[in-house]
């Protein structure tokens, strides 16, 4: 049987967010400055400098490994299971789709009710 949950696929997802990461820190994405200014207030140190010292930093492995471990997105954090199993599925011929979790569109189930429930 695959395995849809292996290392690999969770390596390029890591990837792709680092690669994305990598480019929202050099565009000064709202979601890369709010994390920098996170690490500033969380050590006492001065936001600014610490942008510079990423972008000025003339190693590039060092720079990029900054990145990743503080600022690009976790995988885990990004419903990564339900990803891959929806992939697998349609790949298998399962005509599914993922339902809204947000919003006016959204489905909700709840435990007492035998019924889907649209708010």
């Amino acid at each position: 049987m695959e395995d849809i949950y292996s290392i690999e696929k969770f390596r390029e997802f890591r990837k792709k967010n680092l690669s994305k990461a990598i480019k929202d820190f050099y565009e000064k994405k709202k979601y890369i400055m709010n994390k920098i200014n996170n690490i500033a207030k969380n050590f006492d140190w001065d936001k600014d400098q610490i942008y510079d010292i990423i972008e000025t930093s003339k190693d590039e492995k060092l720079k990029e490994l900054l990145i990743a471990v503080r600022l690009a997105k976790d995988p885990k954090r990004q419903n990564i299971y339900e990803s891959l199993f929806l992939d697998y599925m349609k790949k298998n011929g399962r005509n599914i789709k993922k339902l809204p979790s947000s919003g006016s569109e959204a489905v909700y189930l709840s435990k007492n009710s035998r019924e889907f429930r649209r708010c």
